[in-house]
């Protein structure tokens, strides 16, 4: 099966390339092209890649190096593609036998790096490549490099030297008719450097609005002497192919292959005479000329036919040809110069130039000749790279490293003005640049990178899971934008609905806050930049939704018909009628921003107010950001209390209302098809635990008033929640008051709130009992080995009723679907609550599902790379029972899954510092081992069953950097009176 999905190849925000398993590069989005930029939506049709699998290419030419015995020849050059044969090659099969595509490749994925390992028994060494990308947590700009490394690796396994040459070929994308719509003049130009030999593509003449304006892409190899073709019109070129094969250059035909081409644009280019140049075509391609050059073929032939004798000169068949090309008006003019002028009835000469001044020659070369050759088509050419002759002696190795870098910085949103661009254009001043920078840095940013890869991959899980967690972090180069000023945002799906949709960045950005802070920051100040206010564009949509609300504004403007059209007025109608019914819209949090950071698309869910609190105070307790939370808290209590005003029957949780999809949204969640009424679990999940987050909040910020206020508030609504849908085995979806109606579906999500709540210690928000026992019966109502964890189950003698109307369409689309985000979230809180077989069971089906599909790094929802799914990097942290708290420089360590030798590593990435934990239990030692970055430690929480000190009393048991350092203990919590600091390559091991 073709594989679907690959490794991105790029940054943060600058587009990406992917690598499959086929050996190609496909879905090139580093363009501003689509769906990066936009219009993905997974109800369009797909999205062709302006640069194809079978465009470019890696090659390799091989020999054994023997002295050949007298009278034989010297033993042949073996040529292979590395990747699988693509339609490019098609007529290799007839023209280029030799040239042939690797029998087989292996291929391995592992953010950020793609490994294949080529093999076929006529190669003479053994050839892989590892291609890669800059990804360093904490470090922005080396993760947001738009940059890929292509390293092949050589090695002659044989007593025999082997001489070998890699070749590179990719085309001139600026000539590429689906990227340039035609427009600019590409240009090409070789660069050399010490260890640098480069193409450089670009274009002049370009609009200035246009996706490519300004920009350039560089095709590199790291190596000296390489040889540089900046222009093949074939890639089948005989000339070239035969040359290299043969252990000589790569050098193109001078004509491309294409006399006829070549001729024509010689008419254009030199001047040369066009009626000799015509007489020049072989006899048997001029019927196919003359048919192609003319806008009618059957004029031509009555014409030839007519007069068969005098068309035998070609000077008078191009004249002919000419004519046929004016216009009736221009025909008419001829006809009457002809008869007034014998010369231009007996000189072929003098009729061929007076046409011309007609117009019929531009026209002709303009407008006819496209349709032989495709002129825009034509000029579609391509650069390659060969590497000087290397040769291998017997049992050695030897790397060679390609490299692909761009710089596109005509980054403009879907608004009219939203002029975006790039982060790395304040880095860099075009692609030779990032070219040079990356070519200096590529062993540093090597080491970095690997030893992210390889933390992961040395944990102490099986290989799956390892892959499971890695794999989603592919969304964080695939789906993102960074532009020109910082602001960064992920689309909800590639190029789908929306970025930072914050319903689903509750469930994926638990990463971004954890690898890269200071953007997450970003993206919440975005979101709370457009918090709804009587000032914002939309503030009477919702301020109208509500029925009590429209009602009396409709009855004042019946009586007063002037307040409709006075804004000021208006604002203080509002202002009164929230008086009176308690239902000011403000503080409503925005949706999403639709592929431009100018505008939001709405602000129609009730889940968005109680989600926007909790990952505020989230990143506050990973980051201890103090004015980041100050900056942000008037927007969270903005929305909390317009969350609690939304409470139909005050019984302290937000309300689902019933609306015709003609009404403007109030109360829709993130299962936006499958519509609730009443109170749902999912939402007044949510919504408690965000009470007790936000009275931290409120505490720590010294409003202690609230904080009261809000925890009188949890009381009420946890008791309402448990009375409303606790039904003695889990909670019901929904029940509405008003109607009497219920639905006793068993949802996966229905306890969202309590994830956020374990993970950001705020204890249990719904009754311990209750809480394991909904656990259990999602895990046996929902989970369907096969199918994997269903969104939504009716257990049997449950019942089900549904609302008036659905907002969207068919709710089956998502009650009856699964939704990796969702399944490996819920497979999370399992293994946070101690149900560690059950949760990597889930976890399993999903790996299992998308792998077998070819999809391991595409997961699907609304658009593809859907940003939900990486909620399964929270996989880490409960593993390994972590839990961070940087206000207090507090970190514990409880692992739940223990390895057969009891010993038990794992990454460890934290705001500001990165590395690993091990906890070696036979040998009653912890160590924590900083790779980059500074973490600081005031308490230090052991495993539960090193509560009883082995070390004796008074025996040294910490030491940093083999320093001994002085602590307290009590039982399994190490506490030190000054922060212990522990930085970039150090170590800490604490004896039990």
């Amino acid at each position: 099966m073709a594989p679907l999905s690959g490794i991105p190849l790029g940054g943060l925000g600058t587009g990406s390339i992917e690598i499959r398993a086929d050996g190609a590069l496909h879905e090139w989005q580093i363009f501003n092209n689509p769906p990066w930029s936009g219009r993905g939506a997974p109800w369009s049709p797909p999205i062709t890649s302006p640069v194809r699998p079978g465009d470019t290419l890696f090659a390799i030419r091989a020999r054994r190096k023997r002295s050949p015995a007298e009278g034989q020849a010297a033993e042949p050059a073996v040529v292979r593609i590395l990747r699988e044969r693509s339609e490019s090659e098609a007529r290799f099969t007839y023209t280029l036998s030799y040239v042939e595509s690797v029998q087989e490749i292996h291929f391995s994925g592992e953010f950020p790096f793609a490994w294949l390992d080529y093999r076929d028994p006529a190669l003479p060494l053994a050839v892989s490549l590892e291609a890669w990308s800059s990804f360093v947590p904490g470090d922005v700009k080396h993760s947001a490099l738009p940059a890929a490394f292509f390293t092949f690796h050589l090695s002659n396994p044989s007593p025999t030297a082997i001489e070998v040459s890699l070749l590179g070929l990719l085309p001139q994308v600026f000539s590429l008719e689906a990227l340039s719509g035609g427009h600019g003049q590409p240009q090409t130009r070789r660069e050399r450097a010490p260890g640098l030999s480069a193409l450089v593509f670009s274009a002049a003449g370009l609009p200035a609005d246009h996706p490519l304006a300004r920009g350039s892409l560089v095709f590199a190899l790291l190596e000296d002497g390489a040889e540089l073709v900046a222009e093949l019109r074939d890639v089948g070129d005989l000339n070239a192919w035969q040359s290299w094969a043969g252990g000589g250059q790569f050098v193109p035909d001078p004509v491309g292959g294409d006399p006829l081409r070549a001729l024509l644009e010689r008419i254009v280019r030199e001047g040369l005479d066009p009626a000799s140049a015509y007489g020049q075509l072989p006899s048997l391609l001029r019927g196919m000329v003359d048919s192609a050059l003319v806008p009618d073929r059957r004029e031509l032939q009555e014409r030839i036919a007519a007069d068969p004798i005098r068309y035998q000169d070609t000077r008078w068949r191009w004249a002919l040809l000419l004519e046929l090309n004016l216009t009736p008006e221009e025909r008419a003019q001829y006809e009457q110069e002809r008869q007034a002028r014998p010369e231009l009835q007996r000189d072929p000469v003098q009729a061929s130039a007076r046409l011309s001044e007609l117009g019929a020659l531009a026209r002709l070369l303009g407008e006819q000749a496209p349709k032989l050759f495709n002129a825009r088509a034509s000029r579609r050419t391509h650069g390659v790279i060969s590497s000087p002759v290397l040769e291998l002696a017997p049992w050695s190795e030897r790397d060679l490293t390609f490299i692909l870098t761009w710089y596109f910085p005509n980054h403009r949103g879907e608004n009219v003005g939203d002029d975006l661009g790039h982060r790395y254009e304040t880095w860099f001043s075009d692609a030779l640049d990032v070219a040079r920078y990356v070519a200096e840095a590529r062993a540093a940013l090597y080491t970095r990178t690997r030893a992210f890869h390889d933390l992961q991959y040395g944990a102490s899980v099986p290989d799956w899971l390892a892959d499971a967690i890695n794999a989603q972090l592919t969304t964080l180069v695939k789906s993102s934008w960074l532009v020109r000023d910082g602001r960064f945002g992920i689309w909800e799906g590639l190029g789908c609905c929306g970025l930072q949709t914050l319903d689903v960045s509750y469930y994926g950005s638990h990463a971004v806050a954890l690898l890269f802070p200071e953007l997450e920051e970003r993206q919440l100040q975005m979101t709370a930049d457009f918090q709804l206010t009587p000032d914002s564009p939309r503030y009477d949509d919702y301020f109208l939704a509500f029925a009590p609300n429209r009602e009396r504004v409709w009855q004042r403007i019946e009586r007063e018909p002037e307040l409709a059209r006075d804004p000021q007025r208006r604002q203080a109608l509002y202002r009164a009628v929230a008086a009176e019914t308690g239902l000011d819209a403000s503080g409503r949090i925005p949706h999403l921003f639709p592929g431009s950071f100018a505008v939001v698309d709405a602000y129609h869910m009730v889940d968005l107010m109680p989600k926007f609190a909790l990952q505020v105070w989230r990143d506050y307790l990973w980051t201890a950001n103090r004015p980041a939370l100050e900056r942000l808290w008037p927007a969270v209590k903005a929305a909390m209390e317009h969350a609690r005003r939304i409470d139909e029957f005050k019984v302290g949780l937000p309300y689902h209302y019933d609306h015709a999809p003609s009404e403007t949204a109030i109360s829709s969640q993130t299962y936006d098809t499958w519509d609730f009424i009443g109170y749902s679990a999912y939402v007044s999940s949510i919504w408690l635990a965000a009470l007790k987050a936000s009275a931290q909040m409120a505490r720590l910020l010294g409003d202690e008033d609230y904080a009261r206020d809000l925890e009188r508030q949890f009381a009420e609504s946890q008791a309402s929640m448990e009375r409303l849908l606790w039904n003695g085995e889990y909670y019901n979806l929904w029940v509405d008051p008003r109607s009497g109606r219920r639905n006793e579906s068993c949802m996966a999500d229905q306890l969202s709130g309590q994830l956020y709540a374990t993970l950001l210690g705020l204890g249990d928000i719904l009754p311990r009992e209750h809480i394991l026992s909904a656990l259990r019966a999602i895990y046996r109502y929902n989970f369907v080995p096969g199918r994997g964890l269903v969104n939504g189950m009716l257990p049997a003698g449950r019942r089900a009723d549904r609302p008036d109307h659905w907002t969207l369409g068919d709710p089956r689309h998502q009650a009856e679907t699964v939704w990796s985000g969702t399944e490996y979230a819920v497979a999370v809180q399992m293994l946070l609550e101690g149900l560690v077989s059950e949760g990597l069971s889930v976890i399993h089906e999903v790996y299992t599902r998308y792998e077998r599909a070819g999809q391991t790094w595409d997961h699907q929802e609304c658009g593809g790379h859907y940003y939900r799914a990486l909620s399964i990097w929270l996989a880490w942290p409960a593993l390994g029972g972590l839990s961070y708290d940087a206000p207090r420089q507090a970190l514990s360590l409880q692992p739940r899954l223990q390895p057969a030798d009891g010993h038990w590593r794992q990454p460890l990435v934290l705001p500001g510092a990165w590395g690993n934990i091990e906890y070696r239990a036979g040998e009653g030692r912890l160590l924590l081992h900083i790779q980059e970055g500074q973490l600081s430690l005031r308490r230090l929480t052991l495993p539960a069953e090193a509560a009883t000190p082995r070390q004796a009393p008074g025996e040294q048991a910490v030491w940093l950097a083999a320093v001994p350092i002085a602590g307290r203990r009590e039982g399994a919590n190490w506490h030190f009176d000054e922060p212990l600091l522990i930085e970039a390559g150090q170590t800490l091991e604490v004896r039990l």
